[in-house]
């Protein structure tokens, strides 16, 4: 388990020269791990995230019990 905050860059110390374009809420950093991911798309049934850094690409679908 671990914190993470949504904001508009990546918060985290390997991105600390802000290479990638500010946007409104579209990062996901976990400052511990050094990790930040990019939402590309997000609805009511699906998640899309970039890993910024070496692009790759995470999606998830809701599942409905």
């Amino acid at each position: 388990d671990e914190e993470y905050v949504v904001s508009d860059k990546c918060l985290n110390e390997t991105d600390a020269a802000g290479t990638n374009p500010a946007e409104k809420d579209r990062y996901i950093s976990c400052k511990k791990s050094d990790m930040c991911w990019y939402i590309i798309s997000l609805s009511s049934e699906k998640l899309s995230l970039q890993y910024v850094g070496r692009g790759n690409t995470l999606n998830y679908t809701r599942v409905k019990e």
